[in-house]
């Protein structure tokens, strides 16, 4: 596969992720299916829209991971609040040390 080919797959991906509706995914999908057909070049032809294309795509990409993630941490860290010792030390990935008594 070319790398315009694997960049669109990503973004696709991303845009599955993001949406919660599936008619808005499915619209987008055509929309993006749409537009690299359009600017797909054949034999060795150079095209700067289709740089521009890939651009834009791995840009839009970028941003819709950027924006799943920030949504994951801000899930994982949000404000309970108070916590215990316990719960803290899991949440920065320590162990408590065991004290039997």
């Amino acid at each position: 596969m070319t790398a315009a080919k694997w960049l669109v797959r990503g973004l696709l991906r991303e845009l599955r992720a993001s949406t919660t509706r599936p008619e808005a995914s499915n619209m987008y999908r055509d929309y993006v299916l749409d537009t690299a057909r359009r600017f797909q070049v054949t034999g060795e032809q150079h095209c700067r829209a289709r740089d521009e294309l890939t651009y834009l795509a791995d840009t839009y990409r970028s941003y819709l991971r950027s924006r799943r993630r920030h949504a994951e941490l801000l899930q994982a860290f949000r404000g309970r609040g108070e916590r215990s010792v316990r719960d803290t030390a899991a949440l920065v990935g320590f162990k408590l040390p065991h004290d039997p008594r």
